[in-house]
C-alpha cells in the first residue's frame, strides 16, 4: 500500500491538460514527441482505473477526484460509439477494440467509477460501447483496429472475455451469445497437430504480414487457453481459486 500511495501522489502531480480533464502520456519520451494514447494499457483510461481503486483502498478523495476529471477527458474524446481512437497522430482515425487500446480495457476503468460513484451513466457508457462492437461485423470482418490476433491484448479473446463479463454483470443472454461466437472463431482460427494448439497471428498492426505463434499471455497461447478456461468454467457453474488482481468486472 506505501508504494501504491507513493504512485498515486505522483500521479496526481503529473497530469497534462487535454481538451477537457486532465491526461497522462505513457511516458516522459513520448510527452516530448507529442504521441498520446489515451486509453487502457497505455493511458489516461488506465491510469484513472488505477486511481479509482485506490480511492477504494484509502477513502482518499484525492484520487476519486483526479479520476473523474481523467473521465472527463476522455468522455471529450470520444465518438458516438463511446469508442476512443488509438492516438492523436497518424491513429487519430483508428479505433482499437480489444483490451490494450479499445473499448474491452476503457470500460474496466468505467466499471470502477461506477462502483465507487453508484452514477448509472457510466453502465450506460459500457453498454453503447458493447452494442457497437456488436453491430460492427466482428468477428468475421476485420477493421484497421481488429485485425488477424485472436490474443487478449489487441484481439478476438479479449473482446470474448468482456461480453461474458457484460453477462455476468447484466445478465442478458445476447452478451454471452457474442462471446460464444467470438470464441468459435477463436477455436477457428487454431492449427492444432503434434505439438499442441496455437495461434498464427500478427501482433502489431502495422506488420500484418509478419505472423507468429506466440506463447505468452497478452499475445500468445497462454493468454487465450486462460480465456478457454474462464468460459468452461462458466458453462459449468465453477469458482476460480484464484482471481487475477486486474480483474476488475
Amino acid at each position: 500500500m506505501d508504494l501504491a500511495v507513493r504512485t498515486g501522489n505522483q500521479l496526481l502531480s503529473n497530469s497534462y491538460p487535454g481538451e477537457k480533464g486532465v491526461r497522462w502520456f505513457m511516458d516522459s519520451s513520448l510527452y516530448k514527441q507529442n504521441y498520446y494514447m489515451p486509453n487502457f494499457s497505455h493511458g489516461t483510461a488506465g491510469v484513472g482505473y488505477f486511481l479509482a481503486r485506490l480511492y477504494q483502498k484509502t477513502n482518499n478523495k484525492q484520487y476519486l477526484d483526479k479520476a473523474l476529471t481523467a473521465a472527463a477527458h476522455l468522455e471529450a474524446i470520444e465518438n458516438e460509439n463511446d469508442w476512443i481512437r488509438h492516438d492523436d497522430g497518424n491513429g487519430k482515425d483508428v479505433y482499437y477494440l480489444s483490451w490494450c487500446h479499445g473499448p474491452v480495457g476503457t470500460a474496466r476503468f468505467y466499471y470502477e467509477l461506477y462502483r465507487v460513484t453508484q452514477n448509472k451513466k457510466w453502465l450506460d457508457k459500457i453498454k453503447t460501447a458493447a452494442k457497437a462492437l456488436m453491430t460492427c461485423g466482428i468477428p468475421q470482418q476485420q477493421t484497421p483496429g481488429f485485425w488477424n490476433n485472436a490474443g487478449p491484448c489487441c484481439g478476438s479473446a479479449g473482446v470474448a472475455e468482456f461480453f461474458l463479463d457484460l453477462h455476468r454483470i447484466f445478465g442478458d443472454a445476447e452478451y454471452l451469445q457474442f462471446s460464444q461466437m467470438v470464441t468459435a472463431d477463436v477455436i477457428n482460427k487454431a492449427t492444432v497437430d503434434d505439438k499442441g494448439t496455437s495461434w498464427l497471428q500478427a501482433e502489431h498492426r502495422r506488420q500484418p504480414n509478419f505472423l507468429q505463434a506466440q506463447t505468452g499471455y497478452m499475445q500468445g497461447a497462454a493468454g487465450i487457453g486462460l480465456w478457454l478456461m474462464h468460459l468452461y468454467e462458466s458453462d459449468k457453474k465453477l469458482k476460480p481459486v484464484i482471481v487475477l488482481p486486474d480483474k476488475s468486472f
